[in-house]
């Protein structure tokens, strides 16, 4: 199931739901996020967008596993899919407040960073492994990290590929 936006009395839901796959994100799934992000800057009334995820059913809550893996294509042109929907949610006029029930992985931290607010479970980790897995991140992913946690716990989680635990960060 995609990820839905749901409304009501100027509070906005953008729920991941697909527990079963942690929440993991394809194209078509940023795709409609994109979607999502241009109809929230048409709706006036809406001053709060929290973003969110189920994980119901999951032996640990995964708030979101980043971008699937298997929707990559080394063959494409263009690979910016994932940081064009980061940024279109990231310029979203309204307060925008992460509400992370469960742990975040690659991609998916970016989401997390590019909301005003972030609230999580405090045994629920961080973990951004795209050095260990030899992959190049996107520039506007880079400053953000660098912009909300600083240049050295961004190095830190960057070179290192370690979880950090949300009540650590919230500590630092």
């Amino acid at each position: 199931m995609s990820p839905s936006l749901t409304i009501d009395a100027g509070i906005a839901h953008l729920t991941l739901r697909r527990p079963s796959k942690l929440n993991r994100l394809n194209r078509a799934d940023l795709q409609l996020v994109q979607t999502h992000c241009a109809q929230l800057r048409q709706e006036h009334k809406v001053r709060v967008l929290v973003l969110r995820a189920e994980t119901l059913g999951q032996a640990q809550p995964v708030f979101s596993a980043g971008f699937d893996v298997n929707d990559f294509d080394p063959q494409a042109q263009d690979n910016s899919f994932f940081e064009q929907t980061v940024d279109a949610l990231a310029a979203l006029p309204q307060v925008t407040i992460a509400a992370v029930n469960g742990s975040v992985y690659g991609g998916a931290t970016d989401l997390v960073l590019a909301c005003d607010l972030r609230v999580g479970l405090a045994d629920a980790v961080f973990r951004m492994p795209a050095c260990a897995l030899g992959l190049h991140y996107y520039p506007h992913g880079l400053q953000r990290f660098v912009r909300v946690l600083g240049p050295d716990l961004s190095k830190q989680l960057f070179l290192s590929a370690q979880a950090i635990s949300f009540q650590r960060l919230y500590d630092l």
